[in-house]
C-alpha cells in the first residue's frame, strides 16, 4: 500500500524515484528495480533487485548515515532513526532473534517447516500439524 502512496505522491514509480534521488547521485552501474505484480505495480515491500557492486554502494551510503562523498543524499537523522532498534524491539538486535516457529497449514504443507516440530528448513516439507 505504501508503494502506491509513494507512486501517487511523487507521480513516478519507486524505481524511477530511487534512480533520480539515490542511484544517480551515488554513481551506480546498473538500474535497480522492484518486482512487479500482475497489474504492473512495484511490489514495494520486497523484491528489490540490484547488482552486487551497487548493493555495496548502497551499503556505503548507509554506513555514512546517508552521505556520499561529502554530499548528504538521505537525511542523516532519518538514517539514524530508520536503523536504530527501539528498546521495545530489542529482540531484533543481532544475536537476539528468536528461533523460527513452525507455521501450521490447513493443507498439510508448510513453507519453512519440517515434520520435526520446531525445526525450520528452507524447502517445502509436509507438516505434521495438519
Amino acid at each position: 500500500m505504501l508503494g502506491l502512496v509513494l507512486r501517487g505522491a511523487v507521480n513516478k514509480s519507486a524505481s524511477s524515484y530511487l534512480q533520480e534521488r539515490v542511484w544517480e547521485p551515488i554513481g551506480t552501474e546498473a538500474d535497480a528495480m522492484w518486482l512487479l505484480d500482475a497489474e504492473a505495480f512495484e511490489v514495494a515491500h520486497f523484491g528489490f533487485n540490484a547488482v552486487l557492486r551497487d548493493y555495496a554502494r548502497l551499503g556505503r551510503l548507509f554506513a555514512h548515515d546517508g552521505a556520499w562523498q561529502g554530499k548528504q543524499i538521505i537525511p542523516a537523522q532519518w538514517m539514524i532513526d530508520a536503523t536504530t532498534v527501539r528498546p521495545s524491539d530489542a529482540y531484533l538486535l543481532p544475536g537476539k532473534a528468536m528461533a523460527p516457529q513452525p507455521f501450521p497449514s490447513a493443507t498439510g504443507i508448510c513453507c519453512g517447516c519440517s515434520p520435526v516440530s520446531g525445526v525450520s528448513s528452507p524447502w517445502l516439507a509436509p507438516s505434521d500439524s495438519a
